[in-house]
């Protein structure tokens, strides 16, 4: 049990190391560090904490949480998807395949079979910790 515990200890700090150098996979960010936390926070800390009548407790609890979402914040802007700079050519050509494909990708939104817009798991994520951070800001007064 020990030793699988250090693995685990070992592979989240890999994991930060990586993120803080910008060279970690985004759904890694997004899926493990942000919506497992989401779930600990709604089902476990804010029960103890909207329970909790120690106001100290409380206060440790919120500084730990908004340092955490603000890291989250941090990396998450640090290992965004960048899109590569391309030439002349080739933005000429993507043109030219765009056009091509326009009523194919028309015909296919309105059946349904692509999503009519596309969101930004980054900018949705960050709008939820920021939340979160509103959130939490109440235990400091």
């Amino acid at each position: 049990m020990k030793e699988f515990l250090n693995n685990i200890k070992i592979k989240i700090r890999n994991s930060f190391k990586k993120a803080w150098q910008g060279k970690e996979n985004y759904k890694i960010i997004t899926n493990w560090w942000g919506i497992s936390f989401y779930l600990v926070l709604f089902f476990i800390l804010h029960p103890i904490m909207s329970h909790n009548p120690l106001w100290i407790i409380n206060f440790i609890f919120a500084v730990i949480i908004i340092i955490y979402l603000i890291l989250h914040i941090i990396l998450l802007y640090k290992n965004r998807n960048i899109k590569p700079k391309l030439s002349p050519e080739e933005k000429r050509h993507q043109k030219e395949l765009s056009q091509m494909s326009k009523t194919k990708r028309l015909t296919r939104k309105l059946f349904l079979q692509e999503p009519v817009t596309k969101w930004r798991p980054g900018l949705v994520f960050g709008a939820i910790d920021i939340l979160i951070i509103l959130e939490y800001y109440k235990y400091f007064s």
